[in-house]
């Protein structure tokens, strides 16, 4: 497997084994009371001092029983100001004791040093992790590359994943505007996820558009074709002929690229739905007419009143994928009868699966002023500088 070399990577390897055991004293208790000198008994910890001595006091105790690790380790974007302050016995580190850590082509170094400092906490944090645990590392592109190598490295029986994070505000450098961060996982190869709100495990309505838009009338004129539903009532009636048979019976016989939707084929009575884009650009339908016509008898379409005013539709058509079908075959998806007047099912609750993370978040929630705002919500009598 490759792996990563850097400047005094082979003096810090066993520096976890040199750093000493510190015994954690407790200096006082806080709760609904306040600040106390009496014990609670509370389990929770805040540790101050340094942070590798702080994670080697904890293997005594929690070694292999942590199931959730959060770090935030310097970015190392030259503007942090961070010091090199492990005390490893090699000459090559001992000059860097105490330095702050410079700029880009400043400190020629800054990179070495960074995979010096972060490698041994992750040793200590490999020790600490349950067999079934999670760590979460947020990061910044400058040291991204870095951070997964050597978590490949050590964690080489997990996965380790880079989660893509936008953030609030963008950052400009030479050119480019860095609108997003990282936070790279390590995680079981097993890992299963628990439902989140934002990729699935929700409540909603188990039909989906019937408009196919990665595909056009030339490439599947089969699934070109208008679907007749009445003006009152919302009923369909029937299909009109695909652009392929309109062809195959010499009704049309210009290029598939030049025919055009026509909403004055419906008969009387009826109005005319054509497959477009909810910004008006043509498409096709996900079914050929027939099964569209037994997936409405058996109750498998919905047919409502369009509020989009930029398309000609009156009326949207949304069908139910194979997916859900096999739910309600099953008895998984609770069918409550059918919609009045009708054949369309109606139903209990439809929960998405939501078993798997994107590693794409985009999301406002994970924007940091809303972190912010969190820790002013469960610490209210702190300043908001302190949350900075």
């Amino acid at each position: 497997m490759p792996t990563l070399e850097w400047i005094g990577k082979d003096k810090v390897i066993t520096h976890y084994l040199d750093v000493p055991y510190r015994v954690l004293e407790r200096q006082y208790s806080f709760d609904e009371q306040g600040q106390h000198a009496e014990d609670n008994g509370s389990p929770n910890m805040i540790i101050h001092g340094d942070n590798l001595e702080a994670l080697k006091s904890l293997l005594p105790r929690y070694e292999g029983r942590i199931k959730c690790i959060y770090i935030d380790p310097p970015y190392n974007t030259g503007n942090e100001g961070w010091v090199y302050n492990d005390n490893v016995n090699d000459p090559k580190i001992r000059k860097w004791l105490g330095q702050v850590v410079g700029k880009e082509g400043e400190d020629l170094s800054r990179h070495d040093k960074w995979l010096c400092m972060m490698y041994p906490r992750l040793m200590l944090l490999y020790k600490l992790l349950a067999e079934d645990g999670c760590l979460a590392i947020s990061i910044s592109y400058h040291e991204l590359h870095n951070l997964v190598c050597l978590c490949k490295e050590i964690f080489a029986t997990r996965q380790v994943v880079t989660v893509t994070v936008q953030t609030s505000g963008g950052k400009p450098s030479s050119g480019f505007n860095y609108v997003q961060e990282y936070i790279v996982f390590v995680v079981p190869q097993d890992f299963a996820p628990n439902n989140l709100s934002f990729c699935g495990g929700k409540t909603r309505t188990p039909f989906e558009g019937l408009t196919l838009s990665t595909f056009n009338q030339v490439q599947r004129p089969n699934q070109t074709y208008p679907i007749f539903v009445s003006e009152e009532g919302g009923m369909l009636v029937g299909v009109g002929k695909s652009l392929q048979e309109l062809i195959d019976e010499n009704l049309y016989t210009g290029e598939k690229a030049d025919f055009k939707f026509d909403y004055g084929c419906a008969p009387a009575g009826t109005v005319a739905v054509w497959p477009v884009t909810s910004k008006g650009k043509p498409c096709v339908w996900r079914q050929i007419s027939k099964r569209l016509l037994s997936d409405w008898e058996n109750g498998f379409i919905k047919i409502s009143k369009n509020k989009n005013t930029l398309i000609q539709n009156q009326y949207s058509i949304q069908y139910l994928p194979s997916g859900v079908i096999k739910k309600i075959k099953s008895g998984e998806l609770r069918v409550l009868g059918r919609e009045e007047g009708v054949p369309t099912l109606k139903f209990g609750e439809n929960e998405t699966v939501g078993g798997q993370i994107p590693t794409i978040w985009n999301e406002k929630d994970f924007y940091t002023v809303k972190g912010t705002e969190l820790l002013e919500q469960i610490f209210p009598h702190q300043s908001k500088g302190d949350f900075q």
